[in-house]
């Protein structure tokens, strides 16, 4: 399940990365780059997983939180956060350039 957690997020930002390159860029180009896609979808929660599982199995097992997060550990919960971050400020960026391209084409077309 927390693959899963995770991918949903890599997947969501591997999207927008290509919807991104396509508008700004060309549909050659997201293509051409699709490798990335799912470096970036399958690779990264996978490796996060693995993580996680292994300082699960080695790690201390009795671990006080505050948080109420003793199910989960706290280097699932700062792994988490931080990839929920990286991938809202890719989506952000990714976002942001759509709309400028979008604005620039419909300011050149008015011209």
């Amino acid at each position: 399940s927390i693959f899963i957690a995770l991918a949903t997020r890599t997947w969501v930002t591997s999207l927008s990365i290509a919807l991104m390159i396509t508008t700004c860029y060309s549909n050659e180009l997201a293509r051409r780059c699709s490798w990335i896609y799912h470096i970036f979808g399958w690779f990264i929660p996978a490796s996060i997983s693995l993580i996680i599982y292994f300082s699960a199995l080695f790690g201390p097992t009795e671990e006080i939180s505050l948080l109420g997060v003793e199910k989960l550990g706290k280097i699932q919960v700062i792994l988490s956060i931080l990839l929920l971050a990286f991938c809202t400020l890719i989506n952000t960026i990714s976002l942001l350039r759509i709309a400028r391209r979008t604005y620039r084409l419909r300011h050149d077309s008015t011209d």
